[in-house]
This record gives structure tokens, sequence and C-alpha cells, in this order.
């Protein structure tokens, strides 16, 4: 099956590949099995292209409903689309729980836990798969072993690429009622382990929400988190957690906590973050902050560089932002040094997205979205056969907006900003199948998942700009600042993706069409896969109870 362009979308592209810059090739449908609900691209390489394949199993099946579980597989396909290997571990794992699989390097690993309920302990398994066949290169190694308190412990593991993709940085979380606990591990491409410490965290899981861990080349371990301080509602008994602030610790290589630091400066209070690492070593921590003591506003981003040596804040950058802001350029524009008299007007519900560090002159442009993820239950009935039958389903809605792009230099001074408008409302609704996604709340340890398949958006630098890949209404064709009124996008079948190009050195923003969608294929930029100036999107339409439909856009950036 060689990947070609249908007439149809040779019609789409014909007059746009060469004005736009992007040139899309999309491929025929793939066959993929029953029950498909959910796909991540993990790896891409000359010889084709690795993705795990998550599908819905019935377990066992009773008068008043199903159980269902996930069965994971790999597979990978030529450069023609061609599948080459389908391989589900299930044998090879040996009655093991599939974790993830995980690329580093040039290599594929799979991961894999196991909790042995005579000794109470929870063991972790990783092993390297052979990228030509799919068979694993050795039996899974034993990576730790912990000992659990009480057989309803629930421990949970994440792994992720760190050091620019050199090594692995696995993180179990082996916390019991009363504290968090997390096993910290640095693993090479053979899976031995270079640093390794468990770290108590000074918090219960009631009060605290951990966001990220970072092992910095200095051997420090800096975590990222949300403390919470319960309230009463007015219920009898009844409380509720309200977030109270951001916080920051440092540990040494040996467990030892060495600081606890402050985020907070005099009026501003931190309401997000994310931690960046550098090359050269150290952590900058980016965010927003609000001037409210009540966190219900965003009022400006930050930037901070953190010296994991001495354990302490350095700060580099405070920025006041709101809509006279945008679209100004710091370096250039004295208009834009003004102190500004009116208050921000902006979300307080960014969530920082991607981190991009410029090649050309390493500066970092920092992507955010306005996210709010609202999940609910409901009830239908159904009359049949003389009775009532009544389902309960979960739904996800999902709502995506505006798209804020901070550019700062190496040093993380501010040097432009600028928001595009958006507003994507995407809905999930789903009978008995929760398993087959993710938490949609921002937690360290929370699965990527396919929620949300359509919205959302992908970033990547190419030739000194910024390209945003998203779905979006035609009628936005010409929406491009700050300002301009835009169009709600729910239904994705009937949807453009779209390319944004921002200039990283000027903000200027230029919008182009890159395809259209239809019932047959509606691409997923969120789960795009990137490969030098080449953006591998997935289009899989899913269908839980019958055949999902798959095909995979290339689309080459040429700026």
């Amino acid at each position: 099956m060689k990947p070609i362009l249908s007439v149809l979308c040779s019609i789409i592209f014909l007059n746009t590949v060469v004005a736009q810059s992007y040139k899309v090739t999309l491929s025929d449908e793939i066959k993929i099995r029953k029950n498909t609900s959910d796909l991540e691209i993990i790896s891409a390489d000359n010889t084709g292209l690795y993705f795990s394949e998550s599908r819905l199993k019935m377990k066992s099946y009773y008068v008043f409903g199903a159980s269902y579980g996930i069965s994971q597989q790999l597979i990978k396909f030529d450069k023609n689309y061609e599948e080459v290997f389908r391989k589900d571990y299930k044998k090879e794992l040996n009655g093991l729980a599939f974790n993830s699989f995980q690329a580093l390097g040039n290599d594929i690993f799979i991961f894999a836990t196991d909790y042995i309920k005579k000794e109470k302990q929870f063991k972790i398994y990783g092993a390297r798969i052979n990228k030509d066949n799919g068979s694993l290169e050795e039996e899974p190694i034993e990576l730790g072993a912990f000992d659990l308190e009480s057989n309803k412990d629930n421990y949970e593991m994440r792994l992720k690429p760190v050091r620019n993709g050199k090594n692995l940085l696995l993180v179990a979380d082996i916390s019991s009622k009363d504290h968090l606990t997390l096993a910290v591990s640095l693993l090479n491409n053979a899976l031995v382990k270079s640093a390794s410490t468990v770290i108590t965290l000074p918090y219960s899981a009631e009060e605290y929400t951990l966001e990220d861990v970072v092992l910095t080349g200095n051997n420090k371990i800096i975590t990222l988190g949300r403390q919470y301080e319960q309230i009463e509602t007015g219920k009898k008994g009844k409380k509720k957690n309200v977030f109270k602030q951001y916080q920051m610790l440092v540990y040494n290589a040996k467990g030892q906590k060495e600081n606890d630091i402050n985020l907070n400066a005099g009026e501003r209070y931190v309401i997000g973050g994310t931690m960046i690492e550098q090359k050269e070593g150290g952590i900058l921590l980016a965010g927003f902050y609000s001037n409210s003591p009540k966190k219900d506003n965003m009022s400006g981003f930050f930037i901070c560089k953190v010296d994991d040596v001495k354990a302490e804040l350095q700060l580099t950058s405070y920025k006041e932002i709101n809509s006279q802001m945008m679209g100004k350029n710091f370096d250039r524009d004295t208009s834009a040094k003004v102190q500004l008299d009116s208050s921000a007007d902006l979300s307080s519900q960014y969530v920082v997205r991607s981190v991009d560090i410029n090649p050309a002159d390493s500066s970092i442009v920092i992507t955010s979205e306005v996210s709010v993820n609202q999940p609910y239950t409901f009830t239908r009935s159904s009359y049949s056969n003389g009775q009532w039958n009544y389902s309960t389903y979960t739904g996800y809605r999902f709502e995506r907006g505006d798209i804020l792009v901070i550019s700062t230099d190496k040093d993380g001074n501010i040097r432009w900003v600028d928001d595009i408008p958006k507003t994507q409302r995407e809905i999930v609704e789903t009978r008995e199948l929760n398993s087959a996604f993710s938490n949609p709340v921002i937690y360290f340890f929370a699965e990527n998942g396919g929620m949300p398949f359509y919205s959302s958006f992908k970033s990547v630098i190419n030739k000194n700009k910024l390209v945003l890949i998203f779905n979006d209404s035609d009628d936005n064709e010409t929406v491009s600042k700050y300002g301009d009124k835009v169009s709600l996008i729910a239904k994705f079948q009937k949807s453009v993706t779209y390319g944004l190009s921002v200039d990283l050195a000027t903000g200027e923003i230029k919008r182009k069409k890159i395809s259209s969608n239809d019932d047959e294929t509606v691409l997923m930029p969120r789960h795009s896969y990137i490969v030098n100036s080449e953006v591998i999107i997935p289009s899989l339409k899913m269908n839980f109870m019958s055949k999902s439909q798959l095909k995979f856009a290339r689309v080459t950036i040429s700026q």
C-alpha cells in the first residue's frame, strides 16, 4: 500500500501547497483491529513508524453490564504503511502489568510492573525491543523493588526522557496513606541506574498534587506541586480542597531535603508553572502569577532561575501581562515598556503545553493554552422486554481556548507576548469504559491518554518560526491577533487543520490552511510526532464496539 493523496485531497491541496508552504501526504486507510480506543506514536526512523495501539477487551459479561480491560500492542509500519510487525507482549511479560513503551535515542523499551501479594512488594521491570521484528532482546530485568505497607497501597510509576533525550528518569510513587514517598532513578540506554534514591515529601496525599520532578546535572532532585488546604463546605462533615500555593522542594542525591523554596514574591502569587532543563545545567521555572491572594485571576508571567547547587531561587524576570501588551516587541517597541494602569484581563486557566528552545539563538518559547476539563455523569433509560433498563455514562467536556505565546531570551528575559484566539469544545461520553482514558487533570502520574482527541494543538520550531497546528472553524481563516472575533468549533468533522507560523524574531503571525477534515478523516494534531521538518499526524476515528478507522498524514513544512 503506497502513501498517496486521494483524488479529493489532490483537489484540496493542488492550489495551496506552494503558496502555503505545507505539503501533505495522506495514507490510505490502515487496517487495525476492532475496539481500538487510543493511539500513541512512540518513534519514527528511516525504516518506518512505531506506534502503540490500545484496545478495549471484554473480560467478562453480566446481565447488568460488561467488564472491560485494556489490550496494548506495539505496531510498526514501513514507509509505505505496510505492517512490519504487531506485538502484544502478553507472553513475554508473563503476568506482569504493562506500563508503557518508551523511546530513548535509537532504542525502544517496554516497561511493566508487578505486585507480589505474598511478599507485599511492588516491582518494576524493563526490556529493550528489537526494532526489526518487535521481539524482546532480553528477559525483562528488575529495575526496582519496594515494600508495601498495606495491600491497599496503589503504587504508580512514570518515565520521561531527560538530559536532551540521553537518559530516562524513572519516578515511582511508593506513598502510603500518611506520607508521600517517591523513588527516583536515572537510567541509561542499557537500563543501568546511574543515580537512585528515595525522597519523602512533607505532605499527605489529601493536601498535595505532584506536577513535575527533575533530576539536575548536579544530581539534585527538584519537585514541583500544588498544596491544598481543606475547608468546611457548610454541609455536615463535608470538606473541599482549596488551592493554597505552589511548592518547590530541593533534595540531594541521598534523598535529604535541602530547601523549601518560596515561589511567591510580595503580592505575586504563583498559580501555575513548569520546569525547564538547561543544557548547561540548572533549571528555569516558568509560569503564571496572580496579584490576588485568592489566585482567581492571571496577572502576569515569570521566569526564575533555580540554582540547584545552593538550592535557592534566583529571580530572572516578572512581567505584568494584559491585552494591551499583545503583539508588542519588548526589545524594539518603546511603547511596550510603558507601565500600563489597566489590570490584567486574561484568563486564569492557562496551562503550559510546551517549552521549545530555538536552536538559532537558544531563546525560549513557552506556549500555553486556556484549558478546562469538566467531567460529569448521567443516566439514560431504555424500555425492553417489559422492563426498564438504566445505564450510567461518564462524560468529559474539554474546553480548549486561546494560545498564549511568550518569547524570552536564553536568560529568561521576556521579548514579546502574543495571544492567538481559539475556541474548541470536545465532548466524549462513554459507558463503563473509563479505563480506556486517562485522568484529564494535571497530575504527574496521569497518563497522556487519548482525550481530548481532536482539540488542543502541536508546536514545532522550524527555521526561526514557531508553527502551531490545530483544528479550527473555517470561519476563523483570518483570525490571527488578540481581540479578533472567533467562532466556536465543536464539530471536528467539519473543521479545518491550520498552521500558524509565528516569527520568533518579531512575533508576526501568519495563518495558512493545511487540510480540510471530513467524516472519513479528522486529524489529531495533539497526538503528532515530529521528525525534523516533518509532522506525522494520526487520524483515528474511534468506534468502541466496532472497527476503528486509522490514517496518517505526513506534513512537510517548508518555510
